[in-house]
């Protein structure tokens, strides 16, 4: 229900930006559609995990108690003692976004967006840290999963009117991402509301084509994949763009 709501308002928020900025009035000579792509680095930001479960119960973190006799976790041999425990971090290797936009220009300096994407990454280890019988320890264990992200999204972007063909800009957007983590052949998937920022430089190559660099930031609310709970995750992309008017 909370991530309804957030979506919700997120819609309507943005609805009524975008009425705004449609209502302006314009010179028709400034309006025109355009189609962006963009590709480049993609980077995952260490990831907490919240609480694990399964059918017989789950564990919430940070977790504090005492094991009277030795357990074993996902083949781990955890000795008896009293225990604290943060929550563990996920950590990611280095991979790829890609972005296929369609946009409006509603005026020279304001266009309005749609986007949809693609960021692969493969996990790269969980370290989970905290005392045993006072005595602080961490361990990392590494980790064969890959992590998928699909946004979708409505941005909004202002770019600055100045008398170069270098043209900076800064952009947001709301919607959603479709997030997929699959390893061992196993597969859990979740979808939630996303946010974005960017920023970057496009430089007018001809009437009708830019290209460009950004840089883009994206954030989710929290995640549940099967019986595994996480913070929102983010990422950082540095992209190259290419971008034609029609």
């Amino acid at each position: 229900m909370k991530m309804m709501k957030s979506c919700v308002y997120g819609a309507l928020g943005s609805c009524c930006v975008l009425a705004a900025l449609i209502a302006q009035p314009v010179q028709a000579a400034d309006q025109g559609f355009y189609f962006k792509a963009d590709a480049g680095l993609a980077l995952v930001q260490d990831v907490d995990v919240k609480s694990i479960g399964n059918a017989i119960g789950s564990v919430a973190f940070p977790f504090a108690g005492t094991l009277s006799d030795p357990v074993d976790v996902l083949g781990v041999t955890i000795p008896a003692g009293t225990y604290t425990v943060n929550k563990p971090k996920v950590s990611f290797d280095p991979g790829l976004r890609v972005d296929l936009i369609g946009g409006y220009n509603v005026s020279e300096t304001v266009a309005l967006e749609l986007e949809a994407g693609l960021l692969y990454n493969s996990l790269d280890k969980i370290t989970i840290s905290g005392t045993q019988d006072t005595v602080p320890f961490s361990k990392s264990f590494k980790l064969n999963a890959n992590l998928w992200q699909v946004p979708v999204l409505v941005n909004g972007v202002y770019t600055f009117k100045l008398d170069s063909k270098f043209k900076p800009f800064l952009g947001a957007g709301v919607g959603g991402v479709w997030t997929c983590v699959e390893g061992s052949g196993e597969s859990e998937s979740d979808f939630t509301f996303a946010y974005q920022a960017m920023a970057g430089v496009k430089y007018e190559l001809s009437n009708t084509m830019d290209i460009g660099l950004t840089y883009k930031f994206l954030g989710s609310l929290d995640h549940e994949f099967g019986g595994l709970k996480t913070d929102g995750i983010y990422s950082h992309s540095i992209l190259a763009a290419f971008t034609f008017r029609f």
